[in-house]
């Protein structure tokens, strides 16, 4: 997978009256949510998705402590938190400004030189625009389910290839026809597959009755 961009223009410029530069800006391939962290990092350690989502709760609580406090936040591998301040305008003299009157702006984020540095060979490919139109929930798992029919055992890679969807998207579907009781999960990690659960039931009371002769 690749990140998408596509070019923007800048304005005129208002003096020369020359054509704006283009810029190349990514194009969002949809928003991660706490879910799908919880779920991806469950994927590849022995922590329940559950524990995952405890342990980003109580660490977005500690985060907040500490900020209040004027401390800053260095997280390895992801960078360092601060907050900014509001200040009244035209203030020329500290005697001028009560302590009441100052008050909390932003957080500002800093990445790490360990991320950028992973980020360095982002894999890009030009957006073709205008975007494609994303597919009904109904039609992804309905080709899931045929999928199954013929397949046996399928990823979340294999979802991503045959709906053309990101993983996220492909991990939420799997696991929604899972809830509904549609699909069994096998394995842990990235040996993780999916069959159909009625399948698996026959299977099961076939090699059942094949015990019991």
């Amino acid at each position: 997978m690749c990140a998408k961009y596509t070019f923007y223009k800048n304005p005129p410029n208002r003096e020369t009256g020359e054509t704006g530069s283009l810029y190349a800006k990514v194009v969002s391939g949809g928003k991660v949510t706490t879910d799908n962290l919880a779920d991806e990092i469950a994927d590849i350690c022995s922590f329940s998705s559950a524990d995952v989502k405890g342990v980003i709760r109580a660490l977005s609580d500690r985060l907040a402590f500490h900020l209040k406090y004027g401390e800053t936040v260095d997280l390895d591998g992801i960078g360092n938190f601060s907050v900014t301040l509001k200040t009244p305008k035209d203030i020329t003299s500290p005697k001028q400004i009560r302590a009441e009157s100052i008050s909390f702006n932003n957080v500002v984020y800093r990445s790490s030189p360990q991320l950028k540095h992973q980020l360095r060979a982002m894999p890009l490919e030009r957006a073709v625009l205008p975007k494609r139109k994303e597919q009904a929930e109904e039609v992804r798992l309905q080709r899931i389910l045929t999928k199954l029919e013929t397949n046996h055992l399928i990823s979340s890679s294999d979802c991503m290839c045959f709906n053309q969807c990101s993983r996220y998207q492909a991990l939420k579907d799997l696991k929604k026809l899972h809830e509904l009781g549609k699909l069994l999960r096998l394995g842990r990690g990235k040996q993780k597959y999916y069959v159909l659960a009625e399948n698996w039931q026959k299977g099961m009371r076939k090699e059942g009755e094949i015990n019991e002769e």
